[in-house]
């Protein structure tokens, strides 16, 4: 009897350890809170609050138009929509999207867009304190005191990945696209382009480095692989990106810096390798590197991907000048797939910046990594366990 019973106890414990996460559908555009997603609709404010560690919230294509403040995760999720063009958070150019700032949680926010966003600091989205990753996503045309698109602090651990920044203004201080303070940020095939710091004496147009401005955190380190920092601008220094004093960690790979008004560099970062800027100011002194060169990109655009992206054009010095090491070998490797999704073509040398000009579906190129199996036990496992239990399981009681 006591062995039924503990394999009872046992048989439910695994049947219900995989259902624990749940995925939460966001169903109206309305910004509601009423704390219930049970209740016949289910806003996307609902939908976050009411979710438990480890849910995916689902977000429909359309427009969230916020007017009752920022959205807040409180625990670690995805918020996954359609894609960046068809999902639209909008901050109404009266709330921040999304703030972030519970302690210790991992939040994924991918495949849309927020737009609009205004508040102090991060008027896109702030995050404190927490692990987010951003994918195939578009920052644009928000706006705060500092920090107009995203703001990383207090030993915040930031990816982005293969999106767009764009047109986020910075009104009164530094940092348009992203500020970084005392955190770190991974930024990986994305476009950051048309951020402002406009103000007097202000740095740092497209992403400004600080440490421990706000406190809670110590310098800041930045890793930039293929990505393409172009038209952004400060009043002062640093219009692509400023890097404050502080001993920060700074590293750029197979990335452009071109035509950003107040220098593309400042000062200089650490190069490792296979990067361009326009104006020579970023210290690139790395195998490689293209000083003072025009990348010669077209016109932003969508180029067939979510986000928008530079293309090079035709005889771009960018072509076929990136890395020719294994994709996604080390930090000053290329990606494998670009901003689109699109990847290097077998046997071809990746390009510098953002998009591969000549880049193919998944599957047409080198092959991707192989997916890495999640330990399960298996039914031999099981029975395993189940003899173990029975064996051991009296010699325990008789203790």
């Amino acid at each position: 009897m006591q062995f039924l019973r503990r394999f009872f106890c046992v048989s439910i414990l695994l049947i219900a350890l995989p259902l624990q996460a749940a995925d939460i559908s966001v169903d109206t555009t309305t910004d509601e809170s009423d704390g219930s997603c049970a209740d016949g609709d289910c806003s996307l404010r609902d939908a976050i609050d009411t979710a438990a560690a480890g849910d995916r919230v689902l977000v429909p294509a359309g427009t969230y138009t916020l007017t009752i403040g920022a959205l807040t995760p409180t625990v670690s999720m995805e918020i996954l929509g359609e894609d960046a063009q068809s999902t639209v958070i909008d901050g109404d150019a009266t709330n921040r999207v999304f703030d972030i700032n519970s302690g210790p949680i991992t939040v994924t926010i991918e495949g849309l867009s927020i737009v609009n966003g205004r508040s102090g600091r991060g008027g896109g989205i702030a995050i404190r304190e927490a692990t987010v990753v951003m994918r195939d996503c578009i920052v644009r045309d928000s706006s705060a005191f500092n920090a107009g698109g995203v703001a990383a602090d207090q030993s915040t651990d930031l990816t982005i990945e293969r999106c767009a920044i764009l047109d986020n203004l910075a009104d009164g201080n530094s940092g348009g696209g992203v500020l970084v303070d005392g955190s770190a940020l991974t930024l990986l095939d994305s476009t950051v382009s048309g951020n402002s710091a406009p103000a007097a004496g202000r740095v740092g147009g497209g992403i400004a480095v600080f440490g421990s401005v706000r406190g809670g955190g110590g310098p800041s380190t930045v890793v930039i692989r293929n990505s393409t920092v172009v038209d952004n601008d400060a009043e002062d220094i640093g219009g692509g990106i400023y890097v404050g004093p502080g001993g920060h960690s700074v590293s750029v790979s197979n990335s452009i810096f071109a035509n950003n008004p107040g220098f593309d560099c400042s000062p200089g970062v650490t190069s490792l390798g296979w990067n361009i800027d326009s104006d020579g100011s970023c210290n690139l002194v790395a195998s490689g590197d293209q000083p003072s060169t025009s990348p010669d990109l077209g016109p932003l655009g969508l180029n067939g991907g979510s986000t928008p992206n530079y293309l090079p054009n035709p005889g771009s010095p960018a072509i076929d000048g990136g890395n020719p090491a294994a994709p996604d070998s080390g930090d000053a490797t290329c990606t494998l797939a670009d901003q689109r999704e699109l990847v290097i073509d077998g046997g071809d040398v990746c390009d510098i910046g953002a998009v591969e000009s000549d880049g193919v579906p998944a599957g047409s190129g080198p092959p991707l990594p192989p997916a890495q199996a999640i330990p399960t036990l298996g039914p031999v496992g099981f029975l395993v366990l189940l003899l173990l239990m029975a064996v051991l399981g009296p010699v325990a009681l008789r203790r």
